[in-house]
């Protein structure tokens, strides 16, 4: 099945959106810089920082495990 934009939309996804709690996992191998597509999650080994909109890892957020897997990254 195809994913679609926004996540919260995505039919592939929608298990994975309604058992996401406050208690969000997270992978400590990659990070989301502040862009708002799919660009936005980055693997820390690779890129420390954001050309676009020049946040580093260590400012940002550990990327969301449901995030990863929407977008075949996990």
């Amino acid at each position: 099945m195809e994913h679609t934009e926004p996540i919260y939309n995505c039919p592939a996804c929608t298990i994975i959106t309604e058992n996401w709690t406050n208690d969000c996992k997270t992978n400590p191998k990659f990070w989301e810089c502040e862009c708002i597509s799919e660009d936005a999650i980055k693997l820390k080994e690779l890129q420390s920082s954001c050309d676009r909109c020049h946040m580093h890892h260590e400012d940002c957020a550990d990327a969301r495990e449901y995030v990863l897997q929407h977008f075949g990254y996990v």
